[in-house]
C-alpha cells in the first residue's frame, strides 16, 4: 500500500480539512521505523472516529497539544475522520479493481 500513498495524497483537495488531518497524521507517522502506508493512516482515522477507543498515537498527540495550548488542526475531527476514511476506502477500491476482460492482456 505504500506505493499508493503519493497517488492518494494528490487526490486530496489542497487546504481541505481532510488534507490537513491526513498531513498531520502522516507527518507524525513518517518518522516511525517502518514508515507508514494507507492502512496505518486508516487505523488512526478509525480510532479518531470512535472517540471512545483512542489509538495510542491519537492519545499521545492530544496530550501534547493540550500541554502546548495548541488548538486542534481540524475542529471537527470525528466528521473529518469519517469523510477521510470514506475517501481512502473509495480510493483503494478504485485502485484495486480487477478487470476480468483485460486480465489476459495484463
Amino acid at each position: 500500500m505504500r506505493k499508493m500513498v503519493k497517488e492518494f495524497e494528490k487526490s486530496l483537495p489542497e487546504g481541505s480539512d481532510e488534507s490537513k488531518l491526513y498531513k498531520d497524521i502522516s507527518l507524525s507517522l513518517e518518522h516511525s521505523p517502518n514508515g507508514y502506508d494507507l492502512e496505518t493512516v486508516l487505523s488512526v482515522l478509525e480510532a479518531l472516529e470512535q472517540c471512545s477507543n483512542w489509538h495510542p498515537f491519537v492519545t499521545f498527540i492530544n496530550d501534547r497539544l493540550k500541554k502546548c495550548s495548541i488548538p486542534p488542526i481540524v475542529t471537527n475531527e470525528s466528521a473529518t475522520s469519517a469523510s477521510l476514511i470514506k475517501k481512502i476506502k473509495d480510493f483503494l477500491v478504485n485502485e484495486c479493481k480487477f478487470d476480468e476482460d483485460n486480465y489476459e492482456k495484463k
